[in-house]
């Protein structure tokens, strides 16, 4: 980032979601050209020295989740919650409850599962993978966990523009969204919710901050399996479940006034 960009940024707002040494001396510049507001945007813990002095000398923080706003309160007297959505335009046309059933339908015998958050796989959820891979189609996105090679499907991570149309290719019938119990993971989005949503296809989460608004919750790689097969051994069970996933997205596109007026009033004074 240089200083070719001064010249241009005479605007009300500037948000900065990159930090680094370089990121630092130019907010001292912006500081300088007296700008409105600076709002350093985050979506994850920092605790790198930059990035910490940046947020400590900004107008306002902006994160993505409560959890955040507890954790970085000391730093600014002024931090909004904007949670993350996607955008309709984007997954909005990849449901179909016609879909849901034909996949449900043809895989009933060996029903295949979206594993999600692929770093989030102990040892004992690894095991429970391994003895139902018959049964069941574990499959992963990118990578695949330390001891389930052969047992699973892995497939190559797609870039982010098509990862709606992908994950509907996949024809699953379910996802699992493991989690670790570590900081960064309690300050994690609900991501893995509204793509589920998207699909219209029932989700299994650790019951840890992020997925507070699951309808399917464990606690256990044994309960986890448990959840699974009542879901996916049940049709009835599976629409009601899916019927849940899209009343979630339902509430949570990013074109929805109330969320598009989350970013509004990060900025209001623009509009006095």
């Amino acid at each position: 980032m240089g200083n070719d960009f001064l010249p241009y940024l005479n605007s009300d707002v500037v948000v900065l979601q990159n930090s680094g040494k370089d990121e630092l001396e130019f907010f001292k510049k912006l500081k300088n050209k007296q700008m409105s507001r600076i709002i350093y945007d985050v979506d994850e813990i920092l605790d790198d020295e930059y990035s910490l002095e940046l947020m400590s000398l900004c107008d306002e923080i902006s994160v993505s989740t409560p959890f955040l706003k507890n954790h970085y309160q000391k730093l600014a007297k002024n931090i909004s919650v904007v949670p993350n959505k996607i955008p309709f335009v984007w997954a909005g046309g990849i449901y179909s409850e016609q879909i849901i059933l034909r996949n449900y339908r043809k895989h009933k015998n060996r029903p295949r599962i979206i594993c999600l958050n692929n770093d989030n796989y102990n040892e004992d959820l690894c095991r429970v993978i391994k003895d139902s891979k018959d049964e069941f189609c574990w499959i992963f996105i990118g990578k695949c966990p330390e001891g389930l090679e052969g047992k699973v499907k892995v497939v190559a991570e797609p870039t982010l523009g098509i990862r709606p149309q992908f994950l509907l290719s996949l024809e699953a019938n379910m996802m699992v969204a493991p989690l670790k119990d570590t900081l960064q993971n309690h300050a994690k989005s609900n991501r893995e919710l509204l793509e589920a949503g998207a699909l219209g296809l029932p989700i299994a989460t650790q019951d840890m901050t992020p997925y507070k608004e699951a309808s399917i919750q464990f606690s256990s790689a044994i309960e986890m399996i448990k959840k699974v097969k009542a879901v996916l051994s049940d049709e009835k069970i599976f629409l009601q479940e899916s019927k849940a996933s899209r009343n979630f997205i339902d509430r949570n596109w990013l074109e929805q006034e109330e969320n598009i007026l989350n970013y509004r009033n990060l900025c209001n004074y623009i509009y006095e």
